[in-house]
């Protein structure tokens, strides 16, 4: 029985390592104040090499090119092309590498991709921890997920005792957002659309 054990061992190991499991996990939290995405990119850093070293064209410095990548990889898409993206910076961390960088995020509706090494490992898992106020969601993105969807921001022009009278909701009919605002009420609702994520 103990050689079967071990022989059981060994075949669960090599599946193991013939099929390794990669996997990113990015913090994602929403500043309302500037209006923009605070992402930690956690990964492993000879992931990060092989990725950028077969991306694009090898000029500029090593964040620049990471920067390239990400702009590709890690994007908002909103009125049909990506936010921009702004580097801030990096640190170790064990054997992994944190990625630093802010997103802003589009006036109207917009849409949150995570492909983050889908192009040299099509079992990559990239897990996304959101954080919108007190509102926390986590999701795993994979190769054949939807992208996770945002929701118009409202943008009161005219007040009133406290309320709307006059304003402009730029947003996606399909998350229903418009008519929070014109009802009169500026909505905290979260910015991510929340409701088909796993808690």
């Amino acid at each position: 029985m103990r050689w079967q054990a071990g022989l059981l061992l060994i075949l669960v190991n090599g599946l193991a390592e013939a099929h390794p499991q990669h996997r990113s996990t990015a913090q994602v939290e929403v500043n309302r104040k500037t209006t923009r995405l605070e992402v930690g990119l956690r990964v492993h850093p000879n992931e990060l090499s092989q990725a950028v070293a077969r991306w694009g064209e090898p000029k500029g410095s090593r964040e620049e090119r990471i920067t390239r990548y990400l702009l590709d990889r890690f994007q908002v898409i909103g009125e049909g092309q990506a936010a921009k993206l702004s580097w801030v910076g990096q640190e170790k961390e064990g054997s992994d590498v944190w990625l630093y960088f802010e997103i802003e995020l589009p006036k109207g509706a917009a849409e949150l991709t995570n492909r983050v090494f889908f192009e040299q490992a099509p079992n990559q898992i990239n897990v996304v921890r959101i954080k919108d106020g007190k509102t926390k969601r986590t999701v795993s993105q994979t190769i054949d997920s939807k992208p996770l969807l945002i929701r118009g921001r409202c943008t009161p022009t005219t007040r009133d005792r406290g309320h709307v009278v006059a304003g402009a909701c730029v947003n996606d009919p399909r998350v229903g957002f418009r008519d929070a605002c014109t009802r009169g009420k500026v909505s905290l609702t979260p910015l991510f659309d929340l409701s088909s994520l796993s808690a």
